[in-house]
């Protein structure tokens, strides 16, 4: 089932993350370029990143696959800004925002997940309900051609001798 990822309250409020996140760095010192500040916003972007890529998979289980992925850069994002602040690149009334912004990025991605993850094993159930129904599945809903049953039958009463 595909998601329209723009109306996602949880896509929205990454993007403003990562808005957030690339200020911030916008001060960190010109030694950290290819290091810290490249790390944090590479994670950064890709929490609503891997949420868009979930959202136009095709079924629950790929986007709550996507959603787990976007929820692992969330904790990158969160170490590196407590190693920033542990370097003194960044203080606790700067970095205390946006980790309070990841904490709730982060609930709504664990309950999307959990509600998305729900209703993956609800189909799962009914599948296997009707599996075992119809244990050959689609063999007996399927419409068969009268010609091609006639020859199957002949061809079981007696193979090469003449029909009898």
């Amino acid at each position: 089932m595909k998601h329209n990822v723009q109306e996602l309250k949880i896509w929205s409020k990454a993007i403003e993350l990562v808005v957030d996140v690339y200020k911030l760095t916008a001060s960190f010192p010109k030694e950290e370029k290819y290091g810290l500040t490249s790390q944090i916003r590479k994670a950064a972007v890709s929490i609503p990143s891997n949420i868009a890529e979930g959202a136009a998979r095709n079924t629950d289980r790929d986007f709550s696959y996507f959603l787990a992925i976007s929820n692992g850069s969330s904790y990158e994002v969160m170490t590196q800004l407590i190693v920033s602040k542990k370097l003194n690149l960044i203080t606790e009334e700067e970095a205390q925002p946006i980790l309070q912004k990841l904490d709730e990025v982060q609930k709504m991605t664990w309950a999307f997940q959990s509600r998305l993850n729900k209703a993956a094993l609800t189909i799962s159930s009914l599948t296997s309900q009707v599996s075992c129904l119809f244990p050959h599945g689609r063999k007996y809903l399927k419409r068969e051609d009268p010609q091609k049953s006639k020859s199957r039958a002949d061809e079981q009463i007696a193979p090469g001798a003449g029909g009898y």
